[in-house]
C-alpha cells in the first residue's frame, strides 16, 4: 500500500518540478499537498519494511513544510523538489 502512496506523490513531483516555480507558488504546493502526503504515508506504511522506506520520505516533507516560507529564489524551490523527487525514488526502489 505505501509504494501506491509513493507512487502517486512521484506523479505529482513530477508536475511540480517539470517547470521552473517561483518561491510563492512553490510555497503554495507545499501547503496544499505535503500535509496530505505526510498523513497518507504514515497510515499506508503498515510493515516495518514499508515504514523505514517511507521514513526518510517523510522527513523530507517535513523539512519542506518549516523552510518553504524562507525560499527567495526559485533555485532553492527546484532543488527541494528535485531533492524531494530522488527520496521518492529511492523509497519505491526500497519496497
Amino acid at each position: 500500500m505505501a509504494k501506491l502512496v509513493l507512487e502517486d506523490i512521484q506523479k505529482k513531483l513530477l508536475g511540480f518540478s517539470g517547470m521552473s516555480r517561483e518561491p510563492a507558488d512553490a510555497y503554495q504546493i507545499v501547503c496544499d499537498y505535503y500535509y496530505d502526503f505526510i498523513e497518507n504515508l504514515v497510515k499506508s506504511a503498515k510493515t516495518d519494511k514499508e515504514k523505514a522506506a517511507c521514513s526518510p520520505v517523510v522527513r523530507d516533507l517535513q523539512k519542506g513544510t518549516e523552510v518553504c516560507c524562507l525560499w527567495v529564489t526559485s533555485g532553492q524551490c527546484m532543488t527541494h523538489f528535485k531533492f524531494l523527487s530522488r527520496s521518492v525514488q529511492e523509497a519505491i526502489n526500497n519496497l
